[in-house]
């Protein structure tokens, strides 16, 4: 008659345990966005203008973009943060005058991106503008 009583109780140990195995963890994003630039590439010579070109992606969707042209001194030439919230895809496509220069500078396009889960990718493109 005891066996009979620890059917019950071991059916409900068996169910309980069933039951919390498969409950789904949520998995977490670790991956980067992915940034492809088309233009500028490294060590480009440019004059007149400055084009920047490129697209980002990311699996879960994206949360901030900002985009920086700095010049050797790290003063702020160029500015740019797109709305980019929750978007899986976006295309970037700027222009940035640089006509006025009187002497060969040296500058950096800075790209960065976050996602939703807070993983970044920046891309460092290190570029000579000629007057």
């Amino acid at each position: 008659m005891k066996s009979f009583k620890k059917i019950p109780l071991m059916a409900l140990a068996l169910f309980t345990l069933a039951f919390i195995s498969s409950c789904k963890k949520e998995e977490t994003d670790t991956t980067k966005p992915k940034l492809t630039i088309l233009e500028p590439s490294m060590n480009d010579t440019i004059s007149n203008e400055v084009h920047i070109e490129f697209s980002v992606t990311d699996n879960i969707g994206l949360k901030e973009l900002s985009v920086k042209i700095i010049n050797g001194s790290g003063t702020e030439l160029f500015s740019k943060i797109p709305t980019v919230t929750d978007l899986k895809v976006y295309s970037f496509h700027e222009h940035y005058d640089i006509s006025a220069l009187s002497i060969l500078t040296l500058m950096t396009v800075i790209i960065t991106a976050k996602d939703k889960s807070n993983n970044i990718e920046t891309k460092t493109i290190p570029i000579i503008a000629i007057p």
